[in-house]
């Protein structure tokens, strides 16, 4: 009676794995291609209206709305990971809108966008983009002068492995993030054991002279204008 039982289960659990394997060979095998093509074929198209859009509105200067546009696809490359003609030309879009509504007093960051961009058709030539580029390097270069004579003020006084402390600590607060000054310090000074590094920031971090330049560091100003900083 046993052995029937089991007999019967088995050839019940065959049957439903038949069954199964038969659905999955009708309604998958036979639809998945078609369904994952028309949606990959899909989001093809979302993404090149969306560049079309993002075109335009650069091309008639509006270039917030442009760069909102574009932004909508970074990182401007397809779910396969492989860049098509349209994520470049996307970027190139995204970037220069950026460039044109990052403000001139911000010369580093302008120039970042710049150094992005290919020529776009109807918007910026090889030449122009040359000069632009040629200019905005120049500006870059004086503010980021600008700013290292600020941080070297900011940290004078300080030893070497102080200075460096500072920096690195100051790095890793970006955004708002509070880094572990233990942390900071192994990767921040040499010839130090973890042990040797936390009780080396510990002492830094209650250190006023350490305190002051901290402060000062993070009234750094990125803002750099030629004219009044002659």
């Amino acid at each position: 009676m046993t052995s029937r039982v089991i007999i019967r289960a088995g050839i019940t659990a065959i049957i439903i794995v038949m069954v199964c394997l038969l659905i999955y060979a009708i309604f998958f095998k036979t639809r998945e291609p078609n369904y994952f093509g028309e949606l990959l074929e899909k989001r093809q198209s979302e993404k090149v209206e969306r560049y079309e859009k993002a075109l335009r509105l650069l091309k008639e200067k509006n270039y917030s709305e442009a760069e909102k546009t574009a932004i909508l696809d970074l990182p401007f490359q397809s779910s396969g990971g492989i860049r098509t003609e349209t994520d470049t030309k996307e970027k190139d879009v995204f970037y220069f809108a950026n460039f044109m509504v990052t403000e001139n007093d911000n010369p580093i960051d302008k120039y970042s966008s710049l150094m992005l961009v290919e020529p776009i058709e109807g918007v910026v030539t090889q030449i122009e983009l040359d000069k632009l580029k040629a200019e905005w390097k120049q500006k870059s270069d004086e503010a980021n002068r600008y700013v290292e004579k600020q941080v070297n003020e900011a940290l004078q006084g300080l030893t070497e492995d102080e200075k460096s402390f500072v920096r690195q600590y100051m790095f890793e607060s970006i955004n708002g993030k509070t880094p572990d000054p233990g942390v900071v310090a192994s990767h921040s000074t040499r010839n130090l054991t973890a042990t040797e590094a936390t009780e080396k920031a510990r002492a830094w971090m209650e250190d006023p002279r350490i305190i002051e330049a901290m402060e000062k560091y993070k009234n750094v100003s990125y803002k750099y204008d030629a004219e009044s900083n002659k």
